[in-house]
């Protein structure tokens, strides 16, 4: 298992589908599945059922247990022989190391990333199409602010599981961008027909509507961060670039 995480608004759900073209590669809709692990996980060290998780074979069968888990959930969803779980949660540190402590080994996060402005911009945008009052405090959790400090954090104290994509290169260079991603998971590209681009499995309902659109051909809005935001917003979000810096704010 391989994880897509990354910045919301950064051309998640495009590389989503460029990966599920591969006949071996299933790329998940957004995954409940490392929430699923740590609750899972967590019960071991939860005082509540110590009694009940204190024993030889209880201590033994966590991990395994934990890993059948894993297998059986997927097999419920593909056939296919590699699967990456799309979810951003598992780019915070604390699921990081669950993920070692349960397989054995740091996972591979492929975490597409953009300009901060852009990212906003992008949210103004389909705030006005869903015709909703602009609020950023609604961005503050897993929307946006937790995504972003999460993979700050994450790549601070474990940089060789990233695997950073921008987006400009992903749409303006898609197959070497893909060259690139194939590589960090040791993985050979096959031929690729960039064709139409759709998703292969609708997401789930979320509060605004046109979140994981997709257009038909690989291209970007026209929107410029100077025509949406205020100069405020402009010098705000033009300083969280950890990425290039190495600090979550300029």
């Amino acid at each position: 298992m391989m994880i897509l995480g990354g910045l919301p608004r950064s051309g998640i759900t495009l590389l989503a589908s460029l990966l599920n073209k591969d006949a071996n590669i299933y790329v998940t809709t957004t995954s409940p599945f490392v929430e699923i692990l740590y609750r899972s996980h967590s019960m071991w060290d939860d005082p509540i059922y110590h009694g009940e998780f204190d024993t030889d074979n209880m201590r033994n069968a966590r991990i395994p247990f934990l890993r059948g888990v894993t297998k059986e959930y997927y097999k419920q969803l593909t056939t296919k022989k590699f699967v990456i779980d799309k979810r951003r949660q598992w780019q915070n540190v604390a699921n990081i190391e669950m993920y070692r402590a349960v397989y054995g080994e740091l996972p591979k996060i492929i975490c597409p990333i953009r300009s901060v402005p852009e990212i906003i911009t992008s949210y103004k945008t389909l705030y006005a199409k869903n015709k909703r009052e602009w609020n950023y405090e609604e961005l503050k959790d897993n929307k946006f602010e937790a995504s972003y400090f999460d993979l700050a954090d994450g790549y601070k104290k474990y940089p060789d599981c990233f695997l950073f994509v921008e987006y400009d290169d992903l749409v303006d260079d898609t197959l070497n961008t893909l060259e690139r991603v194939y590589k960090f998971m040791d993985l050979t590209m096959p031929q690729q027909e960039l064709g139409d681009i759709e998703s292969e499995e609708n997401e789930g309902a979320f509060p605004l509507q046109g979140l994981h659109t997709l257009r038909s051909t690989i291209s970007r809005d026209n929107v410029r961060p100077k025509d949406v935001l205020t100069a405020t917003e402009l010098s705000r979000f033009s300083n969280m670039k950890f990425w290039e810096t190495g600090h979550v704010f300029q």
